[in-house]
């Protein structure tokens, strides 16, 4: 079995494990980074962001929950990937939609749409740009895609448009401008509901690996 192989197991483990603990709980819970991408190494994070409310106060209170309830009953299959050389670090951003700090949330949409769309781009092989929108190129080569997702590459163009324009104020903000303070529950949740739109349409290009 193939790397890339062997973290789909993982991700789907893991995320089984997630809607498991949280239940209720869970709006919703999206994996980005490297491992999205299906470029992962022998020992890449998998990054989560994890939005579910009620949550515990503060980071470390939420980190402890998801550890003790996420990581640790799968222990005994972590342990398994590592005696193959295979070491799966979980990296979770935890968020609940009414938090004030919605600047994490908009930041990690973008990442998310970002790593999305390129990954539906190398699907119809093209090699992605450096740069953060990519939305251009959807339209540019949108007679490669399949036909069932053609009529949502405007809609996904303009998502990325949206969260690149808003990715360095998110991240550092400005003179004017501080990102906690600025965003909105409204905009956390616009920028929740497109990322979960744009990873539902970029499934239906990038196909699931058979086990």
């Amino acid at each position: 079995m193939r790397l890339y192989e062997i973290y789909e197991e993982v991700v789907e483990r893991v995320f089984e494990r997630i809607r498991e603990y949280y239940g209720e709980r869970l709006f919703s819970v999206v994996l980005f980074g490297s491992v999205a991408r299906g470029t992962p190494r022998p020992d890449s994070d998998l990054d989560l962001l994890i939005v579910a409310e009620p949550l515990p106060r503060g980071r470390v209170k939420r980190v402890r929950e998801f550890i003790s309830g996420v990581e640790e009953p799968l222990e005994p299959y972590l342990r398994e990937l590592a005696e193959k050389g295979i070491h799966p670090e979980l990296s979770p951003v935890i968020k609940t939609r009414e938090e004030e700090d919605y600047s994490d949330v908009v930041r990690e949409a973008q990442e998310i749409v970002e790593l999305a769309l390129k990954g539906m781009l190398r699907e119809i092989g093209v090699d992605p740009p450096k740069w953060h929108d990519v939305g251009r190129l959807l339209l540019e080569y949108q007679e490669l895609f399949p036909k069932e997702v053609r009529g949502e590459l405007g809609r996904l163009a303009a998502i990325s448009k949206w969260l690149r324009k808003e990715r360095e104020l998110s991240f550092d903000g400005d003179v004017d401008f501080i990102p906690t303070e600025e965003y909105t529950r409204e905009e956390a949740e616009r920028a929740i509901r497109d990322a979960e739109h744009v990873v539902k349409v970029a499934q239906k290009v990038i196909p699931e690996v058979e086990k």
